[in-house]
């Protein structure tokens, strides 16, 4: 176990990266295999700042977060195999990336990582948006 926070490492990846190739990043997942991009943004990271050199084990837990709330993600389920996809507009993609578009389940077919922040504000714009269009639940 190294001396390195999970916080100090994220906001140190952040600085060094930028905001947008930071998001990238932590969108991609951060456990073994990483993509090449990413091996070679992290080589070039820890070169520069060699105090933030960590294991993998401990590099995938501390960056296993939420790319717009950087919250811890959760583990679920969903009843399907898409389950796990999360495609969005570019406006829901940025606000509220890890909110999976099926229903989470205790067991399922499909595990899925989520954020609960990305969750309550996509109910939060799916309420305000059907109450402009005058839909009522």
């Amino acid at each position: 176990m190294s001396n390195v926070s999970p916080n100090a490492l994220r906001a140190s990846l952040k600085a060094f990266l930028g905001e947008q190739e930071y998001r990238k990043f932590l969108e991609a997942g951060a456990a073994d295999p990483m993509k090449f991009w990413q091996e070679k943004s992290w080589e070039r990271f820890v070169a520069e700042h060699p105090e933030m050199a960590i294991g993998s084990d401990e590099r995938a837990s501390a960056l296993d977060v939420c790319p717009a709330h950087e919250a811890p993600l959760l583990a679920g389920f969903t009843d399907s195999p898409e389950g796990h996809t999360f495609t969005n507009t570019p406006e829901m993609q940025r606000d509220f990336p890890r909110a999976p578009l099926m229903p989470l389940l205790v067991a399922g077919v499909c595990r899925v990582k989520y954020c609960q922040l990305c969750i309550s504000a996509k109910a939060e714009h799916v309420a305000n948006r059907d109450h402009q269009k005058g839909v009522r639940a």
